[in-house]
């Protein structure tokens, strides 16, 4: 839980930013999902609210890359998946390794990065 604070406020920061530049309709909706996931990252005070917290902000990222590839690239950004259907975003130049395990004990160690095509 250490630092997870600080990246939320940012997260939550770039959220309302783009949502209020964000003109009405799927990009909008997006960021207003991200705002609410950050916030909640914010108050979470376990592993498990943080991880339901990540896991929403995630969720509504993942059709915007999904739709534009070439953006993780350009973000610097893998799709990962592990054996469990779970799917995340983590920056390239880190290990896999799964956000939704429920202890570091108990990591997930069949992670896969997901290839897009880009457009």
């Amino acid at each position: 839980m250490n630092g997870i604070a600080d990246l939320a406020q940012k997260l939550s920061d770039a959220a309302q930013q783009a949502a209020q530049t964000e003109p009405d309709g799927a990009g909008r909706h997006m960021m207003q999902h991200v705002l609410a996931g950050a916030d909640d990252l914010k108050k979470a005070k376990s592993v498990q609210e943080a991880q339901k917290a990540f896991a929403s902000m995630s969720d509504a990222l993942l059709p915007f890359f999904k739709s534009w590839p070439n953006q993780l690239k350009r973000n610097e950004l893998k799709l990962c998946r592990c054996k469990n259907g779970h799917c995340w975003l983590q920056p390239e130049n880190c290990l896999k390794i799964c956000p939704y395990s429920p202890t570091e004990l108990k990591t997930c160690s069949d992670i896969e990065e997901v290839k897009m095509n880009n457009k």
